[in-house]
This record gives structure tokens, sequence and C-alpha cells, in this order.
């Protein structure tokens, strides 16, 4: 079957939760992998090509829906850097004209923190400090002092990845408004049975009355830098290795599980100075503009400094 629901991001903004909670539904079929991310090969493309499954073409995409029934009233995926890959919302709505799209959303300034602190445990960045990164993106946009495991070097360019008002335009230049529902986290994380009873209503589901929402996805940290390195190595020798255990650990739930556990451990979140955090809410201003006349919503507190 054609999906024709898509969770187009963004990172870091609750998208593992809500797409567990929709997985949870039998009337929901949701991709395994979660995030495919197919239709943002043009921008990412070295995303795709590590992917454990290979989809070098639109039957090889489908056949992650091939288990999907005419009782799944929504089929979808959740691919988080669709919104910021210009090519992939115009390349779906080609592929399915009556898709629907959910958008997930923080503050700017937020989420490029988060964003730098999950790159940094997917070993993709290489620079702890936060500061020093940000700092580093017009080199690594010349090809310059980029992470030797690095897959995909436009996924550094976190000024790109946040510029959300833009993001947001593009989005609704290209689809209907009523095809579109954008969530902010802060909304979904004080009442995340209203938020996700939205939800439902814009996709036309029935309510199911759930009032557990478990944390999915909560920051980690590396237990064994070893074992994290192998699993995000592409070297001759150990890369088709470790991608075929990748492809085996993706048809289990269990496997995956348990290799997360074996490299990961909770993490704790590092801040950030107030100088840093006025020169980002300098840096995102008219991108919050943008979103508030997107959204006709005042999200003035997102400019608060300290």
């Amino acid at each position: 079957m054609k999906p024709n629901f898509f969770i187009a991001g963004a990172p870091k903004c609750g998208t593992s939760a809500i797409h567990q909670y929709l997985d949870d539904r039998t009337d929901v079929f949701m991709s395994d992998p979660k995030e495919p991310a197919f239709w943002s090969k043009k921008e990412f493309g070295g995303l795709l090509r590590r992917r454990s499954i290979p989809l070098s073409c639109v039957d090889d995409y489908l056949h992650l829906f091939e288990k999907a029934t005419t009782d799944h009233t929504i089929v979808g995926e959740a691919s988080t850097l669709y919104l910021a890959a210009k090519s992939a919302v115009p390349e779906i709505i080609q592929f399915n004209p009556n898709s629907k799209f959910l958008v997930m959303l923080r503050n700017p300034v937020d989420f490029v923190v988060s964003f730098h602190r999950q790159k940094t445990f997917d070993m993709q960045e290489n620079v702890n400090n936060f500061e020093t990164a940000w700092q580093l993106q017009e080199k690594r946009r010349n090809g310059k002092s980029l992470p030797p495991l690095c897959h995909e070097p436009e996924v550094l360019q976190y000024r790109e990845l946040g510029r959300f008002g833009t993001q947001i335009q593009l989005l609704l230049d290209e689809v209907h408004p009523d095809q579109v529902h954008v969530v902010l986290l802060e909304d979904f994380t004080k009442s995340p049975a209203e938020t996700f009873e939205g939800i439902l209503k814009f996709l036309q589901l029935p309510s199911e009355g759930r009032t557990e929402f478990p944390r999915v996805n909560d920051a980690r940290a590396i237990r064994f830098r070893f074992l994290q390195m192998l699993y995000s190595q592409d070297a001759p020798i150990v890369g088709p290795l470790v991608r075929l255990a990748r492809r085996i650990g993706s048809q289990s739930s269990v496997l995956r599980k348990t290799w997360h556990a074996l490299r990961t451990t909770p993490g704790s979140k590092r801040g950030i100075s107030n100088e840093t955090r006025r020169e980002l809410v300098q840096t995102f201003d008219s991108e919050i503009s943008i979103l508030e006349d997107c959204l006709r919503r005042d999200l003035s507190t997102w400019r608060v400094v300290a």
C-alpha cells in the first residue's frame, strides 16, 4: 500500500513518541525503520546510503509497507528531515497527492543544542562543545573540519536545519493547509492527551481514550565508545559486517533494543551560556516571526534569554 501520512519533522521534537503512540493502534501502520529517509535523498543522500535496508527505488520503498492492510486507515512513516529537504514534500505530493503531514516543532534555539547533542551521540559530530561546533558551520559547508564518521555533512549545518519558519512556509506553499498539522513540543509536553487527540482528529481516527504517554527516545550517552564507533563504522573491512548486523537487528525489536542498551546509557543535558543563547535568539528571530505568522500564534517566550 502507498503511505498516506508523513511525520515530516523536525528532529528532537517528539516525533519518536508520536510515531510509537500511533504505531500502537490497530488502524495505523507505521514503517519499521521509523525513518526511511527515502524522499530526502537529494539533500541528505548520505543518510539513505547508511540505512540497513537498501532503498534504491520506489519499489524498495513500498516494500516497507507491504504488510499494511485495508484495516489500516493510516499508513505512514516518520523521516524527520523531510521538512528541511526542499525536494521531499513536492516529490511526496507527486507520489500521493492525498498525503497528510504532521510537523512537530520546538524553539529552534533549543532544537539546535539538542540536535548537536544527538549528532555527538551518533558520532557524526566529533566536537562535544556546541559553541565550537556552531562556529565550524561555514568551514564544514566548504568541506573542512568534517568528522571522520559523518555520513552526511549537511546534518551539521545546524543553522539551516533550525529555519523552521522558512520550512513551514515552503510546506504550506506546496500543500493545502487541511493536509498539514503542526504541533509544538511544549504543548505536547504540557498536555500530551489533548495534543494526541488533536492529531487523531487531524487523521480522522477515533479516540481511544489513551491516558498513558511514556517518554520515548530520551537523551542518551555512549556507554562503550568502541561499540558505538563499531556501530557507526563504514570502513571497507568492518563496514559490510556492521551493515549486515544492522539489517538483522532491524528485523527484530528485541535485538535492536538489546544492542541499544549495550551501547548506551541515560545521558545528561548540557546547557549553553546566556551569551550563546542570545546569539541564537538573534539568529532565529526572523524565523520565529515567520512561524508566528504561519501559525497565528505568539511565540515571544522563545526569544527569552534568561
